[in-house]
């Protein structure tokens, strides 16, 4: 009996799963681990988003300000502890220092509900460890799979984090009622330290000795001479010009939606539940980019185009809100430029630190995922303000956003061309674990 695999099932089974058998088990663990960690993530954020507009949505632009403060501080933290310890023993103290705040913040807050100091500590915090736990995550990603697995393998891992992330607000909207705040932080405080220990095991079964040794350290050198570098470099600068700006066209709509909700929705619970919805919305639409689409986008037209098509989908919503400037529409806009940024752009952008050095994996990377996002940010909300104070409502804003996403399809486009030159043998520019600046 002849049992080899027919030619054009093998070639539908290479569509549908982008993965080969050797590398199963390094996608599985790390979809269960980016699951957890935005599981316990998204227990938390509808109730951040309701909790902050509780201080009025002219406060979000200060929290955003706060929030960047914070990332200052941390961030040489978080420089200090790549440089001082394997990568390892840096990521166990990431993850367990950040379980051990959100048990700290959950007893806070179960003491003082009604503290308006904590609801603002509550959103810098939950706002800085997002982005520090993600951007570790995806280090570790960038180090465990090359400039060849990860074109493949990102949007499927990638929608390990959507599958938790559409878990999370389903859970946080079914049991805050009856718990309260404070047990979804207990959830979420066990749920980072699962993430933490598959992490560790992935680096157990890493595709390479050097990676699979928990006990070596990232090379790098003094933190001026790593920022240095990264000035140097118009391949990170573009990265991070590209999210910048990104977030510079997010937050405007963010603003806009801010107002909008706290107009219409008057409590607390009213708004979180929406706030749910729209994340389950989101969540759902980007897991099946993620997981369906966005391979067979790379595979069909290539990792150039796959990076670029969100910022063209982000600039026709914009322009649709601007002429259609509801509610309904601007919560439609949300959902599909979320659904494009967590689906396909994150992925893209993440799979752009392969063809970086390692300092930049750990070090760039952190930079360019924490400060400079929320830098992004804040400019974002005081963009808006200006704006808002020159008579821009909703259309203007959305035009202004409309604007941007051009810029992002421009710079997308360039990283998308260099990415492919780097990761190319034949041009010389790269080998597996070292790239050209």
């Amino acid at each position: 009996m002849n049992s080899a695999i027919h030619p054009d099932e093998s070639k539908l089974r290479r569509r549908l799963f982008p993965w080969r058998p050797a590398e199963f088990a390094n996608a599985l663990t790390a979809f269960c681990s980016f699951a957890c960690i935005l599981f316990g993530y998204y227990l938390l954020r509808p109730i951040r988003d309701a909790w902050a507009i509780e201080r009025g949505p002219d406060e979000l632009r200060f929290f955003f300000l706060y929030t960047f403060a914070a990332m200052l501080c941390v961030l040489p933290v978080y420089w200090w502890l790549v440089r001082r310890f394997s990568r390892r023993s840096f990521l166990t103290v990431t993850f367990a220092a950040v379980s051990a705040a959100t048990l700290g913040f959950a007893l806070a807050l179960d003491r003082q509900p009604d503290s308006a100091t904590a609801a603002g500590a509550f959103f810098v915090f939950l706002s800085v460890i997002n982005l520090f736990i993600v951007s570790v995550f995806w280090s570790v990603m960038a180090d465990v799979f090359d400039q060849t697995q990860a074109p493949r393998l990102f949007g499927v891992i990638a929608g390990g984090g959507s599958a938790g992330a559409i878990v999370g607000p389903a859970a946080a909207s079914t049991l805050v009622q009856g718990l309260g705040p404070s047990p979804l932080m207990l959830i979420a405080a066990a749920l980072f330290l699962a993430a933490l220990g598959l992490l560790r095991r992935l680096m157990n079964i890493a595709r390479s000795p050097r990676q699979a040794d928990g006990r070596a350290r990232v090379a790098v050198g003094t933190p001026l001479a790593d920022l240095a570098a990264l000035v140097r470099s118009p391949y990170v600068l573009a990265i991070a010009g590209m999210l910048v700006t990104s977030q510079i066209a997010a937050n405007l709509v963010y603003q806009e939606q801010a107002r909008a909700v706290g107009g219409a929705y008057r409590t607390l619970t009213d708004r979180a539940g929406l706030f749910a919805t729209i994340d389950l919305w989101v969540n759902g639409s980007a897991l099946l980019l993620q997981l369906v689409v966005g391979h067979m986008l790379v595979r069909r037209f290539g990792f150039r185009a796959t990076l670029t098509l969100m910022p063209v989908l982000a600039a026709l919503s914009f322009l649709g809100l601007g002429v259609v400037p509801t509610l309904t529409m601007l919560v439609a806009t949300q959902v599909l430029r979320r659904a494009g940024e967590y689906g396909l752009f994150r992925p893209a952008r993440d799979a752009l630190f392969t063809a970086v050095p390692d300092s930049v994996k750990y070090r760039g990377k952190s930079l360019v995922d924490t400060v400079i996002h929320r830098g992004g940010d804040v400019l974002g909300a005081f963009l808006h303000r200006g704006l808002a104070q020159l008579g821009l409502a909703l259309p203007g804003m959305a035009f202004v956003g409309t604007a941007l996403c051009v810029a992002i399809v421009g710079l997308a486009g360039w990283l998308g061309r260099e990415f492919e030159r780097r990761r190319h043998p034949a041009l010389g520019m790269v080998e597996v674990g070292r790239a050209v600046p």
